[in-house]
C-alpha cells in the first residue's frame, strides 16, 4: 500500500511538472500537502490527502485535497466522453452547500479537487435519522451511485453531510427519481452486515418514505416514470441489498488475483506483499496438509490438487476475509501450493461441530455456502473459522 502511495505521488509531480496549476489556491494546497502529504485514500486512479493547516502560516483552515490520475486507457478515454471527474466533484459539492469548494483540471491525466475539512461531530444516527436524512437529500435532487455509510459526517443536531461527490449526481430543481432511490437505499444497506441490516431495515425504510411521501413535489405527467415505484417494499428492499453485497464483495475480491495494494503477482502465482515462502522442518497435520513453523508464527502449507483449486481457494478465503468472517488469512500461492496464517490455530474435529455450524451460518447470513470438503480451525477463542479448503467453492445462495 504504501508503493502504490508513493507511486501515485511521483506520477503525479512529474504531471505537475509538466503542467503548472494555475488556481493559486489549489497551488498552494499541492505544495503544502507535497512537503509532507498525509495520505486518507488512494487507488491507481485517485489520491485523497489532508492538508493541515497547523502546518502551514499560508492555511487558516484544514482542506481535503483530490487529485484524479486516471492511468488505464479506457478511464482516459471516458474523460473526454463526460466531464472531468473533479469538475463533477465540484459541481455536486457547490450545490450541497460547500461554497469554497474549488477545482481545475491542471492536465488531461490529472484533475485536481478541494474543499474544506469538515470534523465529524461524534453524532450516533440510528436508522430513522439515517433514512429521513437520505429522503432530504433526495428531495434536493442527489443522488449517488457509489453510496456508503463512511461517505457521511454528522453534525450534533443529527444532520448528515456527504463528503464524497466523485459519483454523485444533483438534479436541479426536481427530486431523484424513485428507481435512483431505490438504487441509493439498496447500496446503503448493503454496506450493513445482514445483522444490522435485519434491525434496521424497516424504521430505516419507513422514516424515508414518510418525508417523501408527505414532501416531494407533484410529478408532471411528462415524467410519470419518476414517481415509481409508488412505495417501497421491505422485503424486496433487504433481498436487492444482499444480492448487491454478494455481487459487489465478489468483485472487490478479484483484488486478489491481480497486482494491487495487498499483493503481488509471480510467473506462477500471487503472493501478499511482505510474505516470503518459508523453509523448514515440516509437520504433518493432516492428508496433503502440511505446517511449518517460522519466527513470525506457524504458517500452514497446503498441497492442492492443480493451480487452479489454489488460486480459487485464495480468492475465496480472501472473500470470506472482505466480508469480515472467521477464515483463515491467505497469504498466497505458487503453483499448486497454497500458504496460509494458520497462527495460532489448531485442526477442528466433530467435538465442535457446534462451533462450526454457527461459523457456517454466519456464511450463509452473507448469502454463500460451503460444500462438506470445506475444512475448518479452531483459534484460540473457541471460535470455528475456514481454514483448510481442498477443492473450496463457494456458490451464491
Amino acid at each position: 500500500m504504501q508503493e502504490l502511495a508513493r507511486i501515485n505521488l511521483v506520477r503525479i509531480r512529474e504531471l505537475l511538472h509538466a503542467q503548472q496549476v494555475r488556481d493559486k489556491q489549489l497551488a498552494l494546497l499541492w505544495s503544502e500537502a507535497s512537503a509532507k502529504p498525509v495520505i486518507l485514500r488512494h487507488s491507481p486512479a485517485r489520491t485523497v490527502l489532508r492538508v493541515a493547516a497547523e502546518d502551514s502560516s499560508a492555511l487558516s483552515q484544514d482542506w481535503v485535497l483530490k487529485l484524479y490520475h486516471p492511468h488505464r486507457s479506457y478511464e482516459m478515454l471516458r474523460r473526454l466522453i463526460s466531464k472531468a471527474p473533479a469538475l463533477r466533484e465540484l459541481e455536486a459539492a457547490l450545490r450541497c452547500g460547500y461554497e469554497d469548494s474549488i477545482a481545475e483540471q491542471a492536465h488531461q491525466q490529472l484533475g485536481l479537487f478541494a474543499r474544506p475539512w469538515i470534523e465529524d461531530e461524534g453524532f450516533e444516527p440510528d436508522a430513522r435519522s439515517w433514512g429521513s436524512e437520505i429522503a432530504a437529500l433526495h428531495l434536493r435532487g442527489w443522488s449517488d451511485k457509489d453510496v456508503s455509510p463512511d461517505d457521511f459526517v454528522w453534525t450534533k443536531d443529527g444532520k448528515a453531510l456527504p463528503l464524497d461527490f466523485g459519483s454523485a449526481r444533483f438534479r436541479l430543481n426536481q427530486a431523484s427519481p424513485r428507481i435512483i432511490q431505490w438504487r441509493d437505499l439498496v447500496r446503503l444497506l448493503a454496506a450493513f452486515p445482514p445483522s444490522r441490516r435485519g434491525q434496521w431495515l424497516e424504521d430505516f425504510v419507513d422514516s424515508h418514505e414518510q418525508i417523501i411521501q408527505s414532501e416531494a413535489p407533484p410529478i408532471p405527467w411528462q415524467r410519470f416514470w419518476a414517481a415509481w415505484p409508488a412505495r417501497f417494499s421491505h422485503q424486496k428492499l433487504d433481498a436487492a441489498a444482499a444480492r448487491h453485497r454478494c455481487r459487489r464483495m465478489w468483485r472487490r475480491s478479484s483484488r486478489a488475483l491481480r497486482e494491487c495494494s495487498d499483493f503481488r503477482v509471480l510467473e506462477d502465482g500471487i503472493l501478499r506483499r511482505g510474505f516470503e515462502p518459508p523453509h523448514g522442518k515440516l509437520t504433518i497435520l493432516a492428508k496433503s496438509t502440511v505446517a511449518i513453523s517460522v519466527e513470525c508464527g506457524g504458517i500452514w502449507q497446503i498441497q492442492m490438487h492443480s493451480m487452479r483449486d489454489a488460486s480459487c481457494a485464495h480468492r475465496h478465503l480472501h472473500l470470506l476475509e472482505l466480508f469480515g468472517l472467521p477464515a483463515v488469512k491467505s497469504l498466497g500461492y505458487r503453483g499448486d501450493v497454497l500458504w496460509l496464517d494458520g497462527s495460532p490455530l489448531s485442526l477442528a474435529n466433530h467435538e465442535q461441530q457446534a462451533a462450526i455450524d454457527k461459523t457456517i451460518g454466519l456464511v450463509n447470513s452473507e448469502g454463500y455456502y460451503l460444500p462438506d470438503t470445506t475444512g475448518f480451525a479452531i483459534d484460540a477463542d473457541g471460535q470455528a473459522i475456514v481454514a483448510i479448503p481442498p477443492e473450496m467453492e463457494m456458490y451464491s445462495a
